[in-house]
């Protein structure tokens, strides 16, 4: 059942008593007994005696009324009521008495709250004076500590003020002391340079080393103490003489301990040049030292094998990579750091060979059949020495050290020229390969034109695909901006070629009488133009996944050091403005641009051409049959059968009109044989490709036969009547003629499942009325078809 909170009033104090329940009858007298009588004795100190308590069960205990929601916003008087009477009956109680006794309840509750808010408000008007009381005795309490601190705050000012003057006195005794000190100091330091001077001829007569690094030593720190001095210059040039003395002593013996490999002995000398502070000294002799013998080696090699690929791989490997561990534990042993000494040694020794390296790519340009294919080979040596080296000493790698970009970069000097040049070079190779192709066809039969076409067309993406290897090995792809101008510009001057050779083809076609193989060849060229662009498809895939993953490597990545070994972007350490333009590239290349769409351009274009000669090879004898149409006699002749003019429903096509009609009719099981189904190649051309006279909204769906046969069957009819309508007069007999020659030719193109032009048959139309009906009929025609007819008809 809802509980409640009431407060109940026991003497002149008010108790929360929590939850409880209102009761009937002597039960709510017994409970609340209990609760006040154990509020009270908890209030004034006294232990609460269970025995005082009036126990209440849980079976005495009748569902209550919930007085706490008088306190919510949405009280309902009359849900309340209606809850508070409910189950009364269980009681034994009428309605009425129920509701006087939780009338009498409400009554007392109203009665209890006021007496509480009193009793509280009387109680808080007591509190008051001891409250202010305690805020003025805070207040004295506030003002005494603010005097205390005002009186310390002045009493340091005065012993700030006291002890000033003391205080500056003891700075500037002091600075005295000091002064005195140093002099001091500076004039035994003098004479201790005196001293020092007097036995150095003494010293540098017994050529120890160690002995008179001492004595240079003691000298450096007398010197120092003289800095300002007027002979301090003049001291310091002695002190440098001496130094380059002691040098000249010892660098000889570490030249030979380095040679000797003699650890100890190079380790004390090493000391000497660093107690000199002449460690790059040191670094100066171990390189001349070492490449004096890397030299030897590359003189032995070349004399021995030659300038090539060969003497320079065996010195790469045998000789330097083979000594790099062993250099570098000495290294790390006598002289300091190894990586950056080696790489060091690496970069001078290279840089000084006689012959040079660069002399040795020249000649991987002339052992290899193509420039291009040497110069992959000269890299393909650099990288394995690259890797070689890292392997070594990668992993002390220390990203301070610059030497490590220094070394890769005099590696791939030789490569430079070449790299910058890499368009001209790829152009020359496609150019030689292009010009190894025939195109000659004088005496050739049709199977052997056939032969040249599809070869050189499929030589021709070997080409560019070669070509793009060789972008991704020489250049890893950081020439792309170049190599796909190239391409373009090679892919161009191939179509050039192509369609010469076609426009050879045309001129042979048209004097063959043949025309059918010729007709086949054309087929043919269109079938290669939609493999040319299948393969130009799978090119420029393979472009975009080639470029998109190698140039990754290069842009948009951190520069850590094996990427310099594996992956050296020279392009950004030659050219900046180059590297900026192929970022924009790399850029434009991930948002889909199309590399090949100047490239599709070119095989369009020769497509059409041959759509149109396959056309006109088909379309030839039809033409020649209708050429001598506006001349013919019986256009402007009678005919009669004693006398009596003969009937339309009497006359018979003529012959021209029927040869017109068969050829059409055979062109379906004619081209049959030409329009194999099933090949993607020719349907992606004929889709692409353009034919004279094409049929609004026609579609390759039902045959490709069906898509030359509807260009030819309108190219007749529209020849036809233009030829019809240039006919200079025309009699009734031949216009009787004329009417049964027209619906002929659209009787077989209707048999064909052709649509007939509307131009025949408004000519048929007009060709077939009386005279009388001519007006009225020619207004639904239009107006050149109409007075073209009037006109020959004479009417």
């Amino acid at each position: 059942a809802p509980m409640w909170s009431d407060v109940v009033r026991f003497g002149p104090m008010w108790y929360r008593l929590g939850p409880m329940w209102l009761l009937d009858g002597p039960v709510l007298d017994q409970y609340c007994n209990t609760r006040i009588l154990k509020s009270y004795r908890s209030v004034v100190g006294l232990p609460y005696r269970s025995a005082d308590s009036v126990s209440v069960s849980n079976t005495e205990k009748p569902k209550m009324s919930d007085y706490s929601k008088f306190a919510n916003d949405d009280f309902d008087a009359a849900d309340w009521i209606n809850a508070g009477f409910s189950g009364f009956e269980e009681h034994g109680k009428t309605r009425e008495a129920h509701a006087t006794t939780l009338v009498t309840k409400l009554q007392l509750f109203i009665q209890e709250v006021n007496q509480s808010l009193e009793e509280l408000c009387h109680l808080s008007v007591s509190n008051l004076p001891r409250v202010l009381r305690d805020i003025d005795v805070i207040k004295q309490e506030t003002d005494f500590l603010d005097k205390q601190l005002r009186s310390v705050s002045g009493d340091i000012e005065q012993v700030e003020c006291s002890t000033n003057k003391t205080m500056s006195h003891l700075v500037h005794l002091d600075s005295y002391k000091t002064r005195i000190e140093t002099a001091l100091q500076t004039l035994r330091e003098a004479d201790n340079w005196t001293v020092l001077t007097a036995d150095t001829d003494r010293v540098m007569q017994t050529h120890d080393a160690r002995l008179i690094l001492e004595q240079l030593v003691a000298m450096e720190a007398s010197l120092r103490a003289l800095r300002g001095f007027p002979e301090y210059d003049e001291r310091e040039t002695k002190l440098d003489s001496l130094k380059d003395r002691l040098e000249a002593l010892v660098s000889p013996r570490l030249v030979d301990a380095i040679n000797r490999r003699q650890t100890d002995r190079a380790a004390e000398l090493v000391a000497v040049f660093k107690g000199m502070n002449r460690t790059e000294q040191v670094y100066i002799y171990y390189y001349r030292a070492k490449r004096a013998s890397f030299q030897k080696e590359w003189h032995r090699l070349v004399s021995e094998r030659g300038i090539g690929d060969a003497s320079l791989t065996d010195f790469l490997q045998t000789v330097l990579c083979a000594s790099l561990a062993a250099e570098a534990r000495w290294c790390d042993e006598v002289i300091g750091p190894a990586t950056p000494i080696i790489l060091e040694l690496l970069s001078r020794t290279l840089s000084g060979l006689e012959p040079p390296v660069s002399a040795v790519v020249e000649s991987f340009l002339t052992e290899e059949s193509f420039a291009i294919d040497g110069l992959i080979s000269a890299k393909s040596i650099i990288l394995n020495f690259l890797q070689e080296v890292y392997f070594v000493l990668g992993n002390s790698y220390d990203p301070s050290f610059s030497s490590s970009f220094d070394f890769i970069r005099q590696v791939w000097s030789p490569l430079f020229p070449y790299l910058s040049t890499y368009s001209d070079l790829e152009s020359d190779y496609i150019t030689r390969r292009c010009r190894d192709m025939s195109w000659n066809i004088a005496g050739k039969d049709i199977p052997d034109i056939r032969d040249i076409l599809t070869k050189n067309c499929c030589v021709i993406f070997d080409i560019l695909e070669e070509s793009l290897n060789h972008c991704v090995l020489f250049t890893d792809c950081l020439a792309a901006p170049g190599f796909v101008e190239t391409i373009r510009s090679s892919f161009s001057n191939f179509m050039v070629q192509l369609e010469a050779f076609l426009a050879e083809i045309v001129t042979v076609a048209t004097d063959d009488a043949n025309y059918w193989e010729y007709f086949g060849l054309s087929v043919n060229f269109i079938e290669v133009c939609g493999s040319m662009l299948s393969k130009l498809n799978s090119l420029e895939s393979n472009i975009f996944e080639r470029f998109i993953t190698t140039l990754s490597k290069y842009i948009n990545t951190d520069k850590q050091t094996k990427s310099l070994y594996d992956h050296f972007n020279y392009l950004e350490s030659q050219d900046e403005e180059k590297f900026e333009y192929l970022c924009k590239f790399y850029r434009e290349l991930e948002t889909d641009v199309e590399v090949s769409r100047p490239l599709e351009v070119y095989i369009n274009r020769l497509n059409n051409s041959a759509h149109q000669l396959s056309f006109d090879l088909l379309f030839a004898p039809i033409k020649r049959l209708l050429e001598p149409i506006q001349s013919m006699d019986v256009w402007s002749g009678t005919e009669s059968d004693g006398g009596l003019e003969i009937p339309s429903y009497g006359k018979v096509p003529q012959e021209y009109i029927t040869l017109i009609g068969s050829l059409l009719m055979s062109l379906p099981q004619q081209l049959e044989p030409y329009m194999l189904e099933g090949n993607p190649d020719l349907s992606l051309a004929v889709r692409l490709g353009r034919l004279p006279y094409p049929e609004e909204g026609g579609s390759l769906e039902d045959s490709l036969a069906l898509h030359w046969l509807s260009s030819v069957s309108r190219a007749t009819m529209h020849t036809m009547g233009q030829a019809v309508l240039l006919i200079p007069r025309l009699t009734n007999h031949g216009a009787g003629q004329l009417a049964v020659d027209l619906q002929y030719l659209l009787n077989v193109v209707e048999s064909l499942g052709l649509t007939p032009l509307s131009t025949l048959l408004h000519i048929v139309t007009l060709a077939t009325v009386n005279a009388d009906e001519f007006v009225d009929v020619a207004m639904r025609i239009p107006a050149r078809i109409s007075q073209s007819m009037r006109s020959m008809r004479n009417i």
